[in-house]
């Protein structure tokens, strides 16, 4: 029994291979972090596009709207219609 508790101390005190073990038990959970870093960043930047999307068609309403306007406002002040 002696000699079981000794090896068990031994292999305690040896710190070899303790960095393999830290990877092996920290790279999944980067993986994990990095992972879910990016669908953040690629729904942020799906989210900023459409956001685009919705202001060009706001400012392109706005200006058809004010052609529009102006063209019959033209044909309201001649008397023409």
């Amino acid at each position: 029994m002696a000699k079981v508790t000794d090896h068990l101390v031994g292999l305690r005190a040896d710190q070899r291979g303790t960095v393999a073990v830290l990877m092996a038990l920290l790279l999944p959970v980067l993986i994990g972090v990095l992972g879910i870093g990016f669908e953040i960043s690629n729904w942020y930047l799906q989210t900023r596009s459409m956001q685009n999307a919705a202001d060009l068609a706001a400012i392109a309403a706005a200006y058809w709207f004010g052609l529009q306007t102006d063209a019959d406002n033209r044909i309201g002040s001649t008397g023409g219609g």
